[in-house]
């Protein structure tokens, strides 16, 4: 009998924790409550605190939720900062003097 391929439960578990704590963490630096987060994404203030406790944020809340506490996607689903590449631009910068 072969494994299942996927993930185990206990990586599974360890990154729902994870989640849900860079969550809570980007609401609670934000400066808002739970109260104002869960209205500004328009759910129950008792499911968007599970959010923050034991379910992780479902997919089509993400991004409202990063732009209602002001967070990056990125860092709220892998816990790291990305560097910002910016294209060139098309017109030479002068060092001002």
């Amino acid at each position: 009998m072969t494994a299942k391929p996927g993930i185990d439960k206990e990586s599974k578990r360890r990154f729902n924790k994870a989640f849900c704590a860079r969550v809570r963490a980007a609401r609670i630096n934000s400066g808002l409550t739970q109260k104002q987060v869960a209205t500004a994404l328009g759910i129950e203030k008792d499911t968007y605190k599970q959010y923050e406790l034991r379910s992780p944020l479902p997919g089509y809340l993400i991004e409202r939720f990063c732009i209602v506490v002001r967070e990056d996607a990125y860092f709220i689903m892998f816990g790291a900062r990305r560097e910002m590449t910016l294209p060139k631009t098309q017109f030479p910068i002068k060092d001002a003097k």
